[in-house]
Order: C-alpha cells, then structure tokens, then sequence
C-alpha cells in the first residue's frame, strides 16, 4: 500500500498531470465556452425529446439538430476546450501505461492494449 501511495504521489507530481489541471481549471473558468455546454446539452436534450414526439416534426429536428452541430463546432475548435481534452488524454494514456505495467508485473503477460485483432504485422502478444 504504501508503494501505491508513492505511485500515486509521483503520477500528481508529473508535468502532464500537472498540465492537465491547469487546463481542467481554465476549463471550469471559462464562462463563454461553459456556457456554450451547457446550450448545448440543452440542444442535446431537445433533440432526443423531438425525435420521441408524436407525431415527429422533422423540421423541428433538423432545426435543433443543425443548432446543436453548431454548438458542437464551436466547443471542439475553443482553445480552452482543445488544451483540456489534450492535457487529459495525456494523463489518460499516462495511466494506461501504469496499468499495463503492473499487469505485466502481475500476470507476466503483455496487456493486448491497442490489438486489433490482425497478427499480420505483429511480433506477437503471447
């Protein structure tokens, strides 16, 4: 337990952690593109309740679809919203590889993380 804890210690000290919660704070404090979620989870919700209505008005869907793709746009291209994503998939793969570590560790076998399935140009996993 105590080696988990030092694991664990040591993954918050490293940079990328470090980076991601910074971005995750810029993130939380940025109010446009917080509000721009929230908008779109809005759309989100009126989408799914136009498409259960009965009788379905297709005009209606395709309005608040079109409104929520372009909520979706301008989310995914804000700075704020690119450097979050990219700090968190990097503390993400961070702990994948942690993971795969110890189950090497554990088990002796390589973790098959990222097989496809196709042994063609594989060195091989077993």
């Amino acid at each position: 337990m105590d080696k988990a804890k030092e694991l664990g210690e040591a993954i918050i000290a490293d940079g990328r952690f470090k980076n991601y919660e910074a971005a995750k704070e810029a993130h939380d404090k940025d109010e446009a593109l917080q509000e721009k979620i929230m908008k779109f989870e809005a759309a989100r919700e009126e989408v799914i309740a136009a498409n259960t209505e009965e009788p379905r008005d297709d005009a209606k869907v395709k309005e608040i679809s079109e409104r929520l793709n372009a909520l979706y746009d301008e989310i995914t291209k804000n700075q704020t919203m690119t450097n979050f994503l990219s700090a968190k998939e990097a503390v993400e793969s961070m702990v994948q590889e942690v993971y795969n570590l110890l189950t090497f560790y554990i088990t002796g076998e390589e973790p098959n993380a990222g097989c496809g399935g196709d042994c063609a140009g594989c060195s091989g996993c077993h």
